[in-house]
């Protein structure tokens, strides 16, 4: 049932935009990047964030120590990729970089 229904919406988006190839996991993609981004306005609006000065020595908010946990995920994914190391390996290297990031940041 969802299989089908997936293509439909992929077909559907594939008529209306059809300047960008739709396929469900970019679709998945989206939508849960805006769930993302929702939830962290609610969280702000509800609890608002004072920059903390962690061991990057810089004051950086709740946003800023996501986004730069993001940027250091895609510089290690870049990395290990390109060393041709197995992709697994940027889980196990890039987790730990994001939780340090956002608690100790």
């Amino acid at each position: 049932m969802s299989e089908n229904l997936l293509s439909d919406i992929e077909r559907w988006l594939n008529e209306l935009m059809p300047w960008m190839y739709w396929k469900g996991e970019v679709l998945i993609f989206l939508i849960g990047f805006f769930v993302f981004l929702a939830l962290l306005a609610y969280i702000s609006v509800r609890k608002p964030s004072n920059p903390k000065t962690g061991f990057l020595k810089i004051p950086l908010t709740r946003g800023d120590r996501i986004f730069v946990s993001a940027v250091l995920l895609v510089a290690t994914m870049l990395t290990v990729l390109s060393l041709g190391m197995p992709w697994y390996i940027i889980f196990v290297i890039g987790i730990p970089i994001i939780i340090i990031i956002w608690l100790k940041g």
